[in-house]
């Protein structure tokens, strides 16, 4: 008389693991191949709401500023340079003129704020949602 055993495939990121194991054993299992690559422990199924509101990687040259964003990374102002370089340090090459396009779209749209004169500028994040206006300074006076 054998003991019954289910088998379980997981997918987690690009591993694909396939357990088999008695009833009272599977949980366990399951456990260890979750730590084993480092996954918080949960062993609920995601809901169909959680998959429609969960964030959605972006590769997009927006996408990556926008997360940039939200990490508060434009908490201290930024030139255009350090945005790219930002970008490629993480992975993602964009060409300076369509990171630049995106930050402008941004500081119209009141996201950012740009502070300085032509190609010397600095984006940063607004500082209230209310400040919906481009910022842009004109050369000091008096000096």
């Amino acid at each position: 008389m054998s003991q019954e055993r289910i088998r379980v495939k997981i997918t987690v990121g690009k591993a694909n693991v396939e357990i088999e194991a008695p009833p009272d054993l599977l949980e366990k299992s399951i456990r260890d191949v979750m730590a084993a690559l480092g996954v918080s422990e949960t062993l609920e199924p995601e809901s169909e709401a959680q998959k429609r509101t969960r964030p959605v990687e972006t590769s997009t040259c927006r996408g990556l500023v926008e997360s940039l964003l939200k990490e508060g990374w434009f908490s201290t102002p930024r030139p255009l340079s350090e945005v790219v370089a930002e970008l490629a340090r993480r992975g993602h090459h964009y060409d300076p003129t369509a990171v630049a396009h995106v930050l402008l779209d941004m500081v119209r749209e009141g996201v950012l704020s740009r502070i300085g004169r032509p190609r010397r500028y600095l984006y940063s994040a607004q500082p209230t949602s209310a400040a919906k206006v481009e910022t842009e300074e004109s050369e000091p006076t008096g000096e």
